[in-house]
């Protein structure tokens, strides 16, 4: 425990836990359906797009370490995914 903590009488939990990092991931949704029951309407792949955008934005701000997609349709006739498959190439590269 640090002086500092002692001294105000309060543990802190940073200065007692070992070092080891436990990743704060953050997980949006992909699909309309599970969007719709998350950020409401509308939810179409513009939208969810933008808020997989913000995502990105937030881990790049180094705010959590990483972006997953929940419930994203991978098949060809899908409208979200190439907008996010987009996003992660460009949030990538930079």
């Amino acid at each position: 425990m640090s002086r500092i903590a002692v001294a105000r009488g309060v543990a802190s939990v940073a200065s007692l836990a070992p070092n080891f990092h436990i990743p704060f991931m953050v997980m949006t949704a992909a699909s309309a359906d599970e969007f719709r029951l998350r950020h409401a309407d509308p939810a179409n792949p513009q939208r969810i797009a933008e808020w997989l955008r913000m995502c990105l934005q937030t881990w790049r701000d180094g705010q959590c370490d990483g972006v997953v997609t929940y419930w994203l349709d991978k098949r060809p006739e899908s409208e979200v995914f190439p907008l996010a498959q987009k996003l992660f190439r460009d949030f990538r590269a930079e």
